[in-house]
Order: structure tokens, then C-alpha cells, then sequence
């Protein structure tokens, strides 16, 4: 039915279902609640998406592979950015995540091979694993006090230099394996767990793996849980130092 078709984007009430034949700027329709699974998957010749108020669901990969989407526009309504929402967006250059959300997805931001920097609020107490992942351009990272875990959150980031770690962060799993140009790191106060990645058939990922950059880390008190390749490194990286107390966990890596 013709009325469901807005500019190639097919609308069904509510909801929008599919917009694969955009081209350019798009602006979604005022009213619409939810942008469902694979909405604009591998739409190629989208430029840029507003998104509207009215909007309170994204579904996984809507915006995958969007490879020339280089502006979006969130809305404060959105509470979740879902799985792989826009993995692959290689032309996205920079994103305003807003108050309102509590959730990133796995893989929400990976690939986002333009994307210069994040900075994660305050109100996102999850954050889902390889989020940032092969994001090669991002030079800085501002992680809020409300995220707990980082898993392999900015693994292959080659370069990152500049990063702010919450105080909520209990657990970092492989975070920051692959950020070559990542110089000095300070671990905050209150994470306790440091461990690495095993990636099944491959080899183990350490946190600081093929971190050729690294001169230094330093490692709170409160750190009392380090799984035994934590630390692991490939065999020609540089030795970094680990500034940390005499009576902690991490002195033995010093």
C-alpha cells in the first residue's frame, strides 16, 4: 500500500520496517515508537538520520553497514543502543549519546572506523562487550561512573591515546587490547577484577596485548583479582611499568 512508503521507507503504524532503498539526508516520521531489526541494514547511500522524539526502541543492527551514514541524530526517548546498531558505520565521525540511555549494546559502535571520540554518560550502567572494538580513528574515550564491565570495549582502537575510566568500573576483560598508540593508563579505585579474553580456537587476549605504545599503568589497591594471562603480551612488545603498592595484588607485576 503506497501510504505505508514515505521516501523509499516503509511504515507499518508505529513502526518502521524497512528504509533499504534511502538515499541522503532522512529524517524519520514524528510518531513513529520503533525502529525494528535491520531497518536500514546495509543501506549504502544513506548519509544522514534524524531520529524523532516519539522514538523509544531501536532494534539490533538497524543502521549495519551503513557505510556513508556520517551524522545521526539520538533522541532523548531512547533508553537502549541495541546489538550492532551501527557496526560498520565506517563514515560516522562523531555521536551524542544521551541521557536517557542505560544500555549499549555488543558490538553497538564496532567498526565505526571514523569515529574520533565517545564519551559514555553517567546513565549507561551496561555496556556491552567489543563496543568500540576496531574503531581505528578514536583518539579519545570518556567512560561515566555508571558502566561496570569492559569487555573488549576498545580492542584494535590503534589510536586511542586519551581515556577516563568511571569510578563505577569493577570489571576490565581484554579492554584494551590492540591500542597500539595507548601510552599511560590509571586504573581508577574500586576495580577488582583484571582478566584476559580467551578467544576459543585463537590465542588469549591480554588487556594491554599489542599495546606496543604502553610505558605506563597504574593499578589501585583495590584490584585483588588478576586471571593468570591478565597481563599477557605478544612476544616482541616492549616491557611497560606497573606502578602500584608493595601490599597489593598487581606488585607482582611490577
Amino acid at each position: 500500500d503506497e501510504k505505508n512508503w514515505d521516501n523509499g521507507v516503509l511504515y507499518i503504524g508505529e513502526y518502521l520496517l524497512s528504509g533499504a532503498r534511502v538515499k541522503g539526508n532522512y529524517a524519520i516520521k514524528n510518531g513513529t515508537t520503533t525502529i525494528v531489526e535491520n531497518a536500514f541494514y546495509n543501506c549504502s547511500e544513506l548519509t544522514g538520520i534524524t531520529i524523532p522524539d516519539s522514538v523509544v526502541e531501536i532494534g539490533n543492527w538497524a543502521f549495519d553497514n551503513c557505510t556513508a551514514l556520517a551524522s545521526v541524530t539520538l533522541p532523548n526517548s531512547i533508553t537502549k543502543i541495541s546489538d550492532s546498531t551501527f557496526y560498520g558505520c565506517e563514515s560516522l565521525k562523531s555521536i551524542t549519546i544521551p541521557d536517557s540511555v542505560t544500555e549499549i549494546g555488543n558490538n553497538a559502535f564496532a567498526f565505526c572506523q571514523s569515529l574520533t571520540s565517545i564519551t559514555i554518560p553517567n546513565s549507561v550502567t551496561k555496556l556491552g562487550f567489543s563496543a568500540f572494538a576496531w574503531c581505528e580513528l578514536l583518539t579519545s574515550a570518556n567512560i561515566g561512573n555508571g558502566v561496570t564491565s569492559l569487555e573488549l570495549t576498545f580492542t584494535q582502537c590503534s589510536s586511542l591515546t586519551d581515556v577516563s575510566i568511571g569510578n563505577g568500573v569493577k570489571t576490565m576483560i581484554a579492554t584494551f587490547s590492540g591500542c597500539s598508540s595507548l601510552k599511560e593508563l590509571v586504573i581508577p579505585d574500586g576495580v577488582t577484577t583484571l582478566e584476559h579474553y580467551n578467544g576459543g580456537e585463537g590465542a588469549p587476549y591480554g588487556i594491554f596485548d599489542f599495546c606496543e605504545s604502553l610505558i605506563r599503568v597504574t593499578i589501585p589497591d583495590s584490584v585483588t583479582n588478576i586471571s593468570d594471562l591478565a597481563f599477557r603480551v605478544y612476544p616482541d612488545q616492549e616491557p611497560f611499568t606497573v606502578v602500584c603498592s608493595k601490599d597489593s595484588t598487581a606488585y607482582q607485576y611490577a
